[in-house]
């Protein structure tokens, strides 16, 4: 199909667009600094200049301590907790028992559901924001927040798994 020209391009990306912003949320109070998470998402290798420079022995007994390939986990937690979670830092803390489930209670909120109204949302004692109780507990959100091998199971993620050669990537 030849997009070059046509009349209703302008169009369809105008009501494309439209649509798509009625349908987000809004992000005006979304802070980078306070909204997400403190830890990072790593590879699996490491790189320079675009060129894995370590391979890391799968058949190793001691593994590297790394949170890895689950960029998508990360994103959608930052938006539920956006969504779903407010922060009390003048309440005391909860133990990690009480976390975990106050964790797993908005994690297994569809993150396409509006927010909901601050009274009706999972509380956080003794933190300021998502930043500062990631990073007291990190490896307790880590193990909370989901898996990132479903991700490549998603039927929009099927193109993941094509190889992507110089020809296609030059076009790209």
């Amino acid at each position: 199909m030849r997009l070059k020209g046509c009349r209703s391009c302008g169009c369809f990306a105008a009501i494309f667009l439209a649509v798509s912003s009625a349908q987000a949320g809004s992000a005006a109070g979304f802070s980078y600094s306070r909204d997400t998470l403190a830890f990072a998402n790593t590879t699996v290798f490491a790189y320079e200049q675009g060129k894995i420079v370590s391979h890391h022995n799968f058949f190793e007994r001691k593994k590297p301590d790394r949170y890895t390939r689950r960029c998508f986990v990360m994103t959608r937690t930052v938006e539920q907790f956006y969504k779903f979670a407010r922060f009390d830092p003048n309440s005391p803390l909860l133990d990690e028992s009480e976390l975990h489930k106050r964790i797993r209670a908005v994690t297994r909120k569809p993150p396409w559901h509006d927010p909901l109204p601050p009274e009706k949302r999972v509380v956080f004692p003794g933190y300021r924001n998502l930043r500062e109780m990631s990073q007291a507990h990190t490896r307790l959100m880590q193990r909370n927040i989901g898996l990132g091998w479903v991700a490549y199971l998603r039927p929009g993620n099927f193109r993941m798994f094509y190889l992507h050669n110089r020809t296609y990537q030059e076009k790209a």
